[in-house]
């Protein structure tokens, strides 16, 4: 009808639309070659310069572009004076603000904000910061600002004033958003610099007064959390050796070994070992590791009669033991012999060993009451993460039960992470066994029963016990279990293992195990370590047709039940009788 605009259709809508963005294609890509063309033949000149701004005013990520521009402005700084540089510099500084607002993530426009700015005769710092407030008003969560912020403040003259400046921009950040996990991450970083160190107890009360409040504000949030664990510190624990092994083979070759509290690299020279006849020359293999393991072995010359005194002496002063000589004697037969010289086995062996013990009381009761008046739910999973950390460093009874509790709580509140928090509270609870296994007899059998354990993360420290309990877990793989080198009756009863692996090194291994789990058929027992005598496989589908023999192995295989378990602890009380 006449006086009445047409209504296009959705169909002519969206043919337009598909017209107008190929006509812009075709003109983005003619440009593109055009500018490519003028570098390719290297045309360094101002209309080449519009080209590059044409293109990057549409497309800030552009990395040749960019590119053939500061090769552009590089040729125009050997033909100008210093002022018209810097008037050149100004202007790029603001066609680069102009693309961040774009792509305010951008990492080709930062990266040319930096390159001007370090090229420019008289930087203008301050007004940079202004910038990058500007952009993380919009964005709080833009890393890209906060990387460049960092830049800024590192090049600003008066160091030390800026840092207690940015250090006050972080509170104003964090208090706008207790969410804000960049402006905590940023605040651990400035706090270092402006307060000494060790953080004295007035600058920790401020501090933690700041992250208490953080936790009763937004309790379900991990930013001020994990800046309360950085806050109470991390000491670096030195490796030290927690005990030396030597073990007799069926060839009456003496094995040696010596555990250390965590991986390390040795060099050819830095264990020595010496008989009394003198030094004896050895190779050092890292086992289970490449370059750098927590086991470490060596065989030593053939005909070394028992009771010989071996003398293990730790010559690297890089991770120098308490006990920097050990000695022991030579076992007879099949015998093990092992010397224990780590006299601080929690400390060696803590998963987590704060900077600031002397908080952890104070802040494991601020989790507890904090638990008390959060109602059940998500957001209490972090503060259960929190109390679950604090009370395994303080190892206490009480601590004990704490982190039982918390665990209990974590699988109902996040039931997503269970395996996560499992394999943590497991290795808790290895740790605290191995402490007191590293106190006691050397050759005291070890019981990891009923740990939830999926994987045996502290294999070197159990290396030298005379036996080792890990049934009832859910192991499906022996990897860690390769390196107990050391042991003479290993028990996985209960597990989830299908197939043993190899185990060939295991050369003090004369008992194994494996009943109630996975093993269907004899390829799945290859591997076995030559002094192996018997091996346990009742509940296995393999023993469900009776009886049957591995080979020309010589290993006694059983098939019927039997505590294995039982019978090693009424060896070890017939032996201490």
């Amino acid at each position: 009808m006449h006086g009445q605009v047409k209504v296009r259709t959705s169909e002519e809508v969206a043919a337009a639309k598909a017209k107008e963005r190929a006509e812009k294609a075709k003109l983005y890509v003619g440009l593109r070659e055009k500018t490519i063309a003028k570098r390719m033949a290297g045309e360094l000149d101002d209309k080449a310069l519009v080209l590059t701004e044409t293109i990057l005013t549409n497309n800030p990520d552009f990395s040749t572009i960019w590119n053939f521009r500061r090769e552009i402005f590089l040729k125009k700084f050997q033909e100008i004076t210093p002022q018209e540089r810097e008037k050149i510099c100004r202007g790029e500084l603001a066609f680069v603000e102009a693309c961040i607002a774009k792509n305010p993530k951008s990492y080709n426009s930062w990266h040319q904000r930096r390159w001007v700015l370090l090229t420019t005769p008289n930087p203008d710092w301050n007004a940079e910061i202004a910038l990058c407030s500007k952009f993380l008003q919009l964005d709080e969560r833009n890393f890209h600002g906060w990387d460049y912020r960092r830049f800024v403040v590192a090049h600003m003259p008066d160091a030390a004033a800026a840092a207690q400046a940015e250090f006050e921009y972080s509170m104003e950040r964090i208090s706008k958003n207790f969410s804000n996990y960049s402006a905590w991450h940023y605040r651990s970083t400035l706090l270092p610099r402006i307060a000494a160190q060790p953080l004295t107890p007035e600058v920790l009360a401020r501090e933690l007064e700041v992250v208490h409040n953080a936790f009763y504000i937004e309790p379900k949030d991990q930013s001020a959390w994990f800046y309360h664990r950085w806050l109470l510190g991390r000491e670096d624990q030195p490796p030290v050796v927690a005990a030396v092994h030597a073990s007799c083979q069926p060839d009456d070759i003496i094995t040696l070994g010596v555990a250390f509290s965590k991986p390390v690299a040795l060099s050819p020279t830095s264990l020595a070992v010496a008989l009394p006849s003198g030094p004896v020359a050895v190779a050092w293999q890292p086992v289970g590791g490449v370059g750098a393991a927590a086991l470490w072995t060596t065989t030593l010359p053939a005909g070394i009669a028992p009771a010989t005194t071996i003398t293990v002496q730790l010559v690297d002063a890089s991770f120098k033991s308490e006990a920097e000589t050990c000695t022991m004697t030579a076992p007879a037969g099949s015998e093990t012999t092992t010397a224990r010289v780590c006299t601080d086995a929690a400390t060696a062996l803590a998963l987590w060993r704060p900077a600031q013990p002397q908080l952890l009381d104070a802040e494991l009761a601020v989790c507890q009451e904090l638990l008390e008046v959060l109602d059940p739910g998500a957001e209490r999973k972090w503060v259960l993460l929190a109390s679950l950390h604090i009370a395994s460093a303080l190892g206490t009874a009480v601590a004990h039960a704490v982190c039982d509790a918390a665990l209990q709580q974590l699988l109902e509140v996040d039931p997503i992470r269970a395996g996560f928090y499992r394999d943590l509270h497991g290795r808790i609870a290895v740790n605290r066994i191995l402490t007191d296994l590293l106190s006691g007899p050397p050759d005291a059998p070890a019981s990891l029963s009923r740990l939830g354990l999926a994987r045996l993360a502290a294999a070197p420290l159990l290396a030298g016990a005379r036996a080792v309990n890990l049934s009832s877990n859910i192991l499906s793989t022996l990897s860690g279990v390769s390196l107990l080198r050391f042991v003479h009756t290993i028990v996985l009863d209960d597990n989830r293992i299908s197939r043993l692996g190899d185990l060939t090194g295991l050369h003090a291994l004369r008992r194994l195990s494996v009943q109630n789990n996975l093993i269907a058929d004899t390829t799945a027992l290859t591997g076995l370590p030559s002094g192996l005598t018997t091996l346990f496989v009742f509940g296995n589908p393999i023993a469900s047709s009776g009886a049957f023999v591995l080979g020309e192995t010589g290993v006694e295989v059983v098939v019927s039940e039997c505590d294995v378990w039982a019978l090693v602890v009424s060896e070890a009380k017939g032996a201490q009788a």
